[in-house]
């Protein structure tokens, strides 16, 4: 299915086109802003030269065989605006080959890629940036051999079969999350899948929604959570093959099936904020927690104690959670903090 993808995405961008964004104007349907006219679902669409072009806008229903947005030949950032319709058909590629910057920005619609890849070829830049709608695909691939950046902040991204953020060596992806729904729970996300692959996956608000997720598989794989929250109906999975995966928790709810290391280096260091598991008995499961913080997988402001982390389980609700408290002197600090600020009041 991987192989299957992957070529069907090289082989969207190796054909030379049938036509080309001209940029008279900003409407994606109007004939004269193509060089053969608006795109059909047999077409490859592409806009490759930025600089003093406009940038096409999608209002209404549109299709494409193939969607190229940022080649090598560009003269700039290449840009795609989406605020209404449904588009899709073909694999789509924001940011193609070395030198290509592409970009694409969604505000409303239903975007429906066939297989949706953000910074395809090394040396290649892309970014989505949504805002509200649904991106709908087969897979999502975020950095295949370059660099490739989600933003969302609303509406909802997900796919079919998988998900990759940083895939092959050199790759950088990126995922910053400030609201909406990332995924859906009938599938996960490889996190630098190849070794020399790099992903950071930022949450900060919205909601992580899968089966689980693969936080660095062969490569360096950081996950932070600010906010928001972690949904898995199983594994949150670090270092799973000899990968460096770091996770930190600063605020939010990591709901999930199990924490699982790997083969690598796998660290999860929790300030704020907490993970909640399943737990129906409340005596294997602690236990299991317990021995992952005296291992260091498992750290309460970068201690590797139980003083620091606190293992509870709930027996009205079947979880167990995993919370962090501060040092004795950083809860001393924080209380002379307290006491300054009801002096000032008090004044």
């Amino acid at each position: 299915m991987v192989v299957g993808l992957l070529s069907n995405a090289m082989a969207a961008t190796d054909n030379d086109g049938n036509t080309v964004w001209t940029g008279t104007g900003t409407d994606w349907a109007t004939a004269g802003n193509w060089d053969q006219g608006v795109p059909t679902a047999t077409d490859n669409a592409k806009i490759i030269t930025g600089g003093n072009l406009a940038s096409p806008t999608i209002s209404a229903d549109a299709e494409f065989g193939s969607l190229l947005v940022g080649d090598t030949v560009d003269l700039g950032t290449c840009v795609l605006n989406m605020n209404g319709g449904t588009f899709g058909a073909g694999s789509a590629t924001i940011g193609n080959a070395s030198g290509g910057v592409g970009s694409m920005n969604m505000s409303a619609g239903t975007f429906t890629p066939w297989l949706l890849n953000i910074g395809l070829g090394a040396g290649a830049t892309g970014t989505m940036t949504q805002s509200d709608g649904h991106t709908y695909s087969a897979a999502h691939i975020i950095g295949q051999e370059g660099t490739g950046t989600l933003n969302l902040s609303g509406g909802m991204s997900d796919y079919i079969y998988w998900g990759t953020n940083g895939y092959m060596s050199g790759s950088v992806g990126t995922i910053n999350q400030t609201g909406g729904v990332f995924g859906n729970q009938s599938t996960g996300i490889y996190g630098a899948w190849n070794a020399g692959s790099t992903g950071t996956h930022i949450l900060d608000g919205g909601t992580i929604d899968m089966m689980w997720y693969g936080a660095g598989i062969l490569g360096d794989y950081t996950f932070v959570q600010r906010g928001g929250e972690l949904n898995l109906t199983s594994s949150f999975i670090l270092a799973q093959q000899g990968g460096d995966s770091r996770a930190y928790m600063y605020g939010g709810v990591a709901n999930v099936g199990a924490i699982s290391p790997g083969t690598g280096f796998a660290r999860i260091d929790i300030t704020h904020g907490k993970f909640v598991i399943p737990d129906v008995n409340g005596e294997i499961i602690p236990k299991i927690y317990e021995a992952m913080v005296t291992d260091g997988i498992i750290t309460g402001y970068g201690y590797a104690d139980l003083s620091h982390v606190i293992i509870a389980w709930d027996w009205m609700t079947n979880t167990t959670s995993i919370t962090a408290i501060p040092e004795p002197a950083t809860i001393a600090l924080l209380g002379l903090g307290g006491l300054v600020l009801l002096r000032r009041r008090k004044r």
